[in-house]
This record gives C-alpha cells, sequence and structure tokens, in this order.
C-alpha cells in the first residue's frame, strides 16, 4: 500500500535516514520516517509548521515573517 502511494519508509539505522535530522535530533529523532516526494529537500535547511487548516490571524502574522 505504502508503494503504490509511493511512499518510502527509512529507519534511523538507515544510511539514507537524512543526516541533518539525525544530527539536530540525536536520540530525540523519529525511529521511523515515511517520506514522499523530493527526498533531496530533507537534508536542506527548513522550517516546519503544524497547525490547523485554518490559521490564526497571529499565525499568519507569524509565518509572514518567516
Amino acid at each position: 500500500m505504502l508503494t503504490e502511494a509511493e511512499v518510502d519508509v527509512v529507519t534511523a539505522t538507515s544510511p539514507d535516514y537524512p543526516d541533518r535530522l539525525r544530527r539536530s535530533l540525536g536520540e530525540a529523532a523519529p525511529p521511523v520516517l515515511f517520506l514522499k516526494g523530493n527526498r533531496g529537500l530533507s537534508d536542506m535547511p527548513s522550517v516546519g509548521f503544524s497547525g490547523p487548516r485554518t490559521p490564526s490571524e497571529k499565525a499568519l502574522e507569524t509565518t509572514a515573517l518567516c
């Protein structure tokens, strides 16, 4: 099912695990990643946000500053 959806499963012991994530999180790094899309982006500097699909005005203002 994951293969059909073009989702890769990468464990922390795999050489394919993003080095940047491993270095920045250390022991707190997720043991398993489910990746879809351009895997080359996983080792590039980035910012992640999590929240509702209808963000508050404050959230929109904050993200606009990034």
